[in-house]
Parts: C-alpha cells; structure tokens; sequence
C-alpha cells in the first residue's frame, strides 16, 4: 500500500511517498528547480527523523530525489543572505552571532539527518545540484545520477568553502577534487563526479528512476538489523575522522565567511543584488569565472 504525505501542509516542499520497504523524500518545487525560501530545507531533516521513527519500521532504503527536472539548485537565490533575520525584523540592523550560529547549525542538521539515518539513502541526481543541496547529498549512502547533471557549490564563488569545510565534505570529495570545487569554484559534471569516486552510477535520464529503484530494492534485500547495523559502524567510522568535531566547526567557519570584508573588486552580493536583479547578478558572478575555469578544465561544465 502506498501512503503520501506532506511534512508542511501549508509550504509543500517536501513530500513523503511510502511504498514499504521503501519510501521516498522528495523536493517539490519543480518551477523553481526545488530550491527553496527560507527555513524550508528545515523540512528535509524532518522527514528523514519521521522515517526513522517506530512507526516506519518497515521501510529498510530512501530514496532522496527531486520532483521535475532537477535535484535541487539550492537556497532560493532571491532571498539569500536574508535567513538571518528574524521575520518582520529590520534588515537593516546587523544580526547577532547567537542568531548567525544558530540559523547555520540547522543548516547543518539537514545533512546531519540524512547521514545518520538507520535506513539505506540513495540520492537520485538529475538537472543541477548546488549549494546546499550538494551539501545534502553527500550523506547518502549512493548516489545515482544521469547523464549531464551538473553539480557545484555557488557559494564558493562568493566565501569559499563556507558550511562545506568538514572532513566528511573532504573525505567524500576527496582532496584535490574538494580545493577545486572550494576554492577554485568549480562545478563538475555527474560524469567526472563518477571518474572521481563520488557517484555510483551515470546512466541515461529516462533510465534514472529504474536504476534507483534497483539501489533501493537490493539494499532491501538485506535485513532491516544488518542495515542499521551497517549504518551505525559507518557513522562512527566517520565521527573518528572527525565528522561532528568539524561539523561544528564548519558551522563556525559558514558565519564567518559570509561577514568577510570585500575589497573593491570582490562580488558583493547585496549590492549586485539590489543593482541588477538577482537573475543578472549571478550570471554576472558566474561570469567572472568562466574565462579561468575553461582553460583550467575544459572538459568541465563551463558555467
């Protein structure tokens, strides 16, 4: 039997489809490339804390996917270096840190919740994902993903690692493709996701859903103690290489970077922003890198 459900009634953004043993989370604003308003990202985590719930006891794998025809670009770029204000407070006025901390650990619990998951969690990737959104991924367990996605992390064009900087954000990238996607402000495409050890699998997008349902039905197969057993000994695998010690730091290291002072010649957000809309603001941004980019890496997604 299959159940539906949204976790916000009133937002929609992320629904729930339930088909034992497997369920689905899944981003739904399709016209907006599932990027989402403030707070919204919230969701995630919730629906990934109810499906490990009692109550969802049978259901052994997750699939982690967007509706329409991308994963996710991220955090809706109109709203953007809003968050941390409280709603209705003067945006004028500067935030506290207390509050900037705050806002940029429930960030980091999303991906916290999809990591620590006791189910088996494939990522099923397709159009664009960034930002935030890369971020989310990275906790699952596979990732499966069709040809020409382009993955990336807008912000590293504007603060560097930002909320990116763990050793989990390291370790699954791995080094060399991390500073370059960090600090270079590189997006690579799925193929060279899959060369560089982070994808699973690159398949056709018509065959996308059907290979992640065959990830999810062999994860299924195993029994429902060996999978949270597996997942407990990945997660303290990782706590040993430092995922929650440098999860809190990257916490730290996200309100930081976004009150760095720019030098004339930097890309200022908020002026760009407020001069030229946020469409032609970020074309502007992603402009000034596309000369460098092509001719370090011309193989890669020249964005």
């Amino acid at each position: 039997m299959s159940e539906t459900w949204y976790i916000d009634d009133d937002s929609q953004y992320v629904k729930v489809i339930k088909e034992a043993p497997v369920a689905q989370v899944v981003l739904n604003r399709p016209e907006r490339l599932n990027c989402w308003l403030t707070g919204q990202e919230l969701e995630i985590a919730r629906a990934f804390e109810q499906l490990n719930g009692k109550e969802h006891e049978d259901v052994k794998a997750i699939i982690f996917r967007g509706e329409g025809r991308s994963f996710s670009s991220g955090y809706d770029v109109t709203e953007l270096g809003t968050q941390y204000w409280e709603p209705g407070e003067d945006t004028k006025s500067r935030p506290t840190q207390r509050r900037r901390l705050h806002v940029d650990a429930e960030g980091r619990n999303v991906l916290r919740a999809v990591f620590q998951s006791r189910k088996a969690v494939i990522g099923e990737l397709k159009g664009y994902v960034l930002g935030g959104a890369f971020e989310f991924v990275l906790g699952c367990d596979i990732l499966v993903a069709a040809e020409g996605t382009i993955i990336g992390s807008p912000p590293a064009r504007m603060v560097a690692a930002a909320g990116m900087s763990s050793s989990f954000s390291i370790l699954r990238l791995g080094p060399a493709l991390y500073s370059e996607m960090m600090l270079l402000g590189r997006f690579i495409s799925a193929e060279e996701g899959y060369e560089r050890g982070l994808i699973n699998r690159v398949v056709p997008l018509e065959d996308l859903e059907e290979t992640t349902q065959a990830a999810a039905d062999l994860a299924s197969l195993i029994p429902t103690d060996g999978i949270a057993i597996h997942k407990l000994q990945s997660r303290l695998a990782y706590n040993t290489l430092g995922f929650e010690s440098t999860l809190a730091a990257s916490n730290m290291s996200h309100t930081l970077q976004v009150q760095q002072r720019l030098g004339e010649h930097d890309w200022n957000l908020f002026t760009e922003r407020r001069d030229h809309g946020a469409k032609e603001a970020y074309r502007r941004r992603d402009q000034r890198f596309r000369d460098a980019i092509e001719r370090f890496n011309p193989r890669g997604p020249i964005i």
